[in-house]
């Protein structure tokens, strides 16, 4: 198992090493052989099973930390033409179908043979040669460099220039190294496949029971409640990194969400006679301090206060979910419905992403 770790490292570290050049993978120079070359038919799969999900999520991350940076920065960046360009990159992914020609290399403007070019055999597509990658790639980075010389070449579809296109690349290379975004596939499967109908289906079936009938609370069955109240936290928890990758980045409200969650509980603590005093005190104390004399607050009000932390120490989405104080069993099955309202919402982006897949078509 080291030994086969070790060579995996490696071989990563000698595809990083090799810069991208114009229209290629990288990796595959100095005049070496490669023991063990690729699969051409890899590189179709990966072009049409991975590439769609892997870019636009990939993306979607580009894109948070373009937002990051100043506008001086911004305008000097690479990825400047392709978030603020005429045509958006993700526009272009879903418009753009990849060529992938089995026996002979793309050409460019100029008429010589490459990886990748943008042109293709037909308008609106760009070109791949499994026929000339192969032979420079191998099982453990075939996904990657496939996926990011198709990046390189989407992005001259915005507008970038060869320095641009390869600076992209290489960000692409070394994120997919680094970051595990080929877990992305697995995770939008699980979140919207697994089990039933996913993951995020499986937590709103389990809201839906203190939405119809809050007033078990009051009975034996609250324990049961709450104990899938707490799942469905840990659940939101546990995937608030799988949804990271969404692209209108509505996971960012899961945090907030889950401090309406943290309201729901401390109220039905402060009423649950099973409860020892202290405990009914210190939950009813929670929700004081979290509410103050509002019957309405923001998460960012609401957590700031409990936790007598600055509220600029939150981020905005803190202010895009509003709590209602809650005063008895109808308000919490209120508040239930907008948390399932809005899984709801995440559930659609997941479910439609995990359904994209590149349009390819094979030529000789």
């Amino acid at each position: 198992m080291f030994k086969e770790k070790l060579t995996i490292a490696l071989l990563v570290a000698t595809s990083w090493t090799s810069l991208a050049m114009a229209g290629a993978v990288s990796g595959g120079g100095g005049g070496t052989t490669n023991p063990a070359p690729a699969d051409p038919e890899w590189i179709v799969l990966a072009t049409g099973i991975d590439s769609g999900k892997i870019m636009t999520s990939w993306f979607n991350r580009q894109e948070e930390l373009f937002e990051l940076l100043n506008e001086r920065e911004k305008t000097q960046s690479p990825y400047f033409k392709i978030f603020r360009g005429r045509k958006s990159i993700f526009e272009i992914i879903k418009q753009t179908a990849v060529e992938v020609r089995m026996s002979a290399p793309c050409y460019d403007a100029n008429g010589d043979a490459k990886d990748g070019s943008i042109y293709a055999s037909r308008p609106g597509a760009i070109c791949i040669s499994p026929f000339t990658m192969a032979p420079k790639l191998n099982e453990y980075n075939v996904k990657i460099e496939t996926v990011a010389l198709i990046v390189h070449e989407l992005t001259h579809l915005a507008g970038t220039d060869e320095q641009e296109a390869e600076s992209i690349q290489r960000d692409a290379i070394w994120s997919f190294y680094r970051l595990d975004f080929f877990d992305v596939t697995w995770k939008l499967k699980n979140l919207s496949e697994g089990m039933l109908k996913g993951m995020i289906d499986e937590t709103i079936v389990r809201l839906y029971r203190g939405i119809q009938r809050p007033e078990d609370l009051q009975s034996d069955l609250s324990f049961a409640f709450w104990r899938d109240l707490l799942q469905i936290r840990e659940d939101l928890d546990y995937n608030h990194k799988d949804v990271s990758f969404l692209r209108d980045h509505h996971y960012k409200l899961i945090a907030p969400y889950l401090v309406k969650i943290s309201a729901i509980h401390d109220f039905v603590c402060s009423n649950d006679a099973r409860e020892d005093q202290a405990s009914r005190a210190y939950c009813l104390e929670q929700l004081n301090k979290g509410y103050g004399a509002d019957s309405v607050v923001t998460a960012r009000q609401f957590i700031a206060r409990q936790t007598e932390t600055d509220p600029s120490f939150f981020d905005a989405e803190f202010d895009q979910v509003s709590l209602l104080k809650i005063t008895g069993f109808p308000v919490i099955s209120s508040e239930l419905t907008d948390i399932a309202n809005y899984l709801r919402v995440v559930q659609k982006e997941v479910r439609t992403l995990n359904a994209f897949n590149m349009s390819l078509y094979r030529t000789p």
